[in-house]
């Protein structure tokens, strides 16, 4: 049996000083059959510690999960 291939989504935001952060993840199977789907994507977005926040919010810096 053949898996579904899946959509990975990073949900980011850019503020009017270019700095951008992010703002979740997401991960959805897409449908095998061709059509038109109605699909929902719950996202999540990992706790960052103080230090972390702080850079994302002064340096822009996005931490990707791997």
């Amino acid at each position: 049996m053949q898996k579904s291939p899946s959509l990975c989504v990073n949900v980011i935001s850019i503020d009017i000083h270019g700095r951008s952060s992010i703002e979740g993840y997401g991960f959805v199977d897409l449908p095998k059959k061709p059509g038109m789907y109605n699909m929902e994507l719950k996202t999540w977005k990992p706790k960052l510690n103080h230090d972390q926040k702080l850079r994302e919010f002064f340096l822009g810096i996005i931490y990707i999960l791997l």
